[in-house]
């Protein structure tokens, strides 16, 4: 009797250590089948644009969180240099204004009505 169960129950262990890598399997490709027929490869951040781009999320503030770009400026790398690429000791002031799109071409302001 003792003999019969034991043979059952090694019989009962080989079937499970079978089917369990069958079950696992087939639980992988059900679920790579359904990441294909939805447009994503499991990942949240891969999700193709028709199919909810944002996630649902309804806020401007979450669609500008998501959009930020994720990647360092060639300005940053450069640690020596000044932000606004002026000369070494002078303030950051002077060269972050572009240049004057109309210089002053007159010889004294209209302020000091000047006569020639």
């Amino acid at each position: 009797m003792k003999s019969r169960v034991r043979r059952t129950f090694s019989l009962f262990i080989m079937l499970a250590a079978l089917l369990v890598p069958l079950l696992l399997q087939a639980l992988a490709s059900h679920s790579r089948a359904s990441a294909t027929e939805t447009g994503t490869d499991g990942y949240k951040e891969h999700c193709s644009g028709e199919n909810g781009e944002e996630f649902k999320m309804e806020s401007e503030t979450s669609r500008r969180f998501l959009a930020v770009q994720k990647f360092l400026s060639p300005g940053v790398l450069k640690r020596d240099l000044p932000v606004c690429k002026g000369p070494r000791g002078k303030p950051y002031g002077i060269s972050c204004f572009p240049p004057p799109s109309n210089p002053r071409y007159r010889a004294c302001s209209k302020i000091y009505r000047c006569r020639a």
